[in-house]
């Protein structure tokens, strides 16, 4: 969770482990001449887990013990928030934009 975090508040990004899983889907639709509509909804689907994911990290980080202090926190928290409004609006390509 804290690598996680880490990448997301450092890059901005979603990190590779939550991403590559939908990566490969989208790339062998492409390569079995899946329709625009159906890559459009594995895109939109990872894009429904990626948002989840932000919560539940966000969440976890809310009552975690392990940040050095509440300002710390605050940042965190404020980072974290504003990588999934970037996210609920970018292309499925901007989010994993590495």
């Amino acid at each position: 969770k804290h690598k996680a975090a880490e990448t997301i508040v450092n890059t901005g990004r979603a990190p590779k482990d939550w991403t590559s899983k939908f990566e490969r889907k989208i790339k062998l639709t492409k390569e079995a001449g899946g329709s625009p509509s159906r890559i459009m909804a594995i895109k939109e689907k990872a894009r429904g887990t990626l948002l989840k994911k932000i919560d539940q990290l966000t969440e976890y980080f809310k009552a975690s013990t392990l940040v050095q202090d509440e300002e710390t926190r605050q940042i965190l928290l404020n980072e974290l928030r504003k990588a999934r409004r970037r996210w609920e609006e970018e292309d499925w390509e901007e989010i994993i934009a590495s």
